[in-house]
């Protein structure tokens, strides 16, 4: 929510804090830095840690930067608020399907795995629709600290963890931290595993980028309010990704085949790519900067 909220206010903090957009647009980049770096030694850490230590440590991360992010009056205090929320979306981002994997099996990991794979494009979005209020008087400052009561963090906040946590703890306690370091260097030598992950990066990378420059493309090209294309672009985002993620963890639950499911997903993209192309593509380059 934390980048969703700030996208409608591209141009009003590009004014207030005397900056550009491509300086803005690193700015967000900033938030997913701490999860490519953490993501390959994160299992380890909440190994060490344990989940509940970690997920709270996650949730404290977020609400700092949020708050940080609120009282900034400088490009340079926004980037520190981004890294500072990212660390804590980087821990969530660990966390939550470790938490799953410890405690479920079989069909209903699949599909806690599948839902919990929603949280971020929805959160976005959430964020999106959050921003719109305050997106007439452009009182950007006010809008992240809301996030923090709607966000996953909220959520786990809330989230009873003496059944589960301390199943977690029991099996956590049984694992050694060099272990634990020693199969993070195991899965990055492994070539599969490296494929997955990029496989599962590049949809990700489209989709994120595509979801901060469609509001103000929306917006400049059908001459719609900032207000407008941002709820546009949040419902449309929050539909595909539950119906998708829900949709998948149904078929993969009843031992669909992985390869087909991909294969589907890729005829999808294309069919999209296709239905865009009504418009000259150089033409669509110059509207989109």
């Amino acid at each position: 929510m934390t980048s969703g909220v700030i996208v409608p206010f591209i141009e009003t903090l590009s004014r207030d804090l005397a900056t550009t957009p491509p300086q803005l647009g690193l700015a967000l980049a900033l938030f997913s830095m701490p999860s490519a770096i953490l993501a390959t030694v994160g299992g380890g850490l909440i190994d060490k840690y344990g989940l509940r230590r970690s997920m709270l440590a996650a949730v404290s991360a977020s609400t700092v930067g949020s708050l940080l992010g609120s009282q900034a009056h400088s490009l340079l205090a926004l980037d520190c608020s981004m890294v500072v929320s990212g660390l804590g979306f980087a821990g969530i981002c660990v966390a939550a399907p470790c938490l799953i994997i410890t405690t479920l099996s079989n069909g209903a990991r699949i599909r806690a795995m599948a839902f919990c794979s929603t949280f971020a494009p929805t959160g976005y979005a959430a964020g999106l629709l959050l921003a719109v209020p305050f997106t007439g008087s452009g009182d950007w400052h006010t809008a992240p600290p809301y996030t923090r009561g709607h966000d996953g963090g909220g959520v786990y906040r809330a989230v009873d963890f003496r059944t589960a946590g301390r199943r977690v703890v029991r099996r956590a306690a049984r694992i050694a931290a060099r272990d634990a370091r020693a199969d993070a260097w195991i899965s990055l030598r492994e070539p599969r595993a490296l494929r997955l992950g990029l496989a599962v990066a590049l949809p990700n990378a489209v989709s994120y980028g595509t979801s901060i420059a469609a509001p103000s493309y929306l917006a400049r090209v059908h001459h719609l309010s900032i207000a407008s294309s941002s709820a546009t672009v949040a419902f449309a985002k929050i539909a595909a990704v539950v119906i998708g993620g829900l949709s998948m963890g149904h078929l993969l639950s009843r031992t669909s085949r992985t390869t087909l499911l991909f294969a589907v997903m890729v005829a999808i993209v294309c069919s999209r790519r296709r239905s865009f192309s009504y418009r000259p593509a150089a033409s669509r380059w110059r509207q989109l900067g």
